[in-house]
């Protein structure tokens, strides 16, 4: 078994404060090109987030 993402949905973390979803994305490579400042590098947070940091319901 392994893990397929078809979409990427964020809202309320860091400049997301606005709902925003990347659909479409396919087995392989999926690249995301956007001018600087839009926010890639904090969707791979927030990705990273997801599947890697221990949450609680204290924070």
């Amino acid at each position: 078994m392994s893990l397929r993402l078809r979409r990427i949905a964020v809202d309320g973390f860091r400049k997301f404060r606005e709902p925003m979803a990347i659909d479409g994305l396919t087995d392989g490579l999926n690249i995301v090109i956007e001018p600087n400042e839009t926010g890639k590098s904090t969707l791979l947070e927030a990705l990273r987030a997801a599947f890697f940091v221990r949450h609680s319901t204290k924070n």
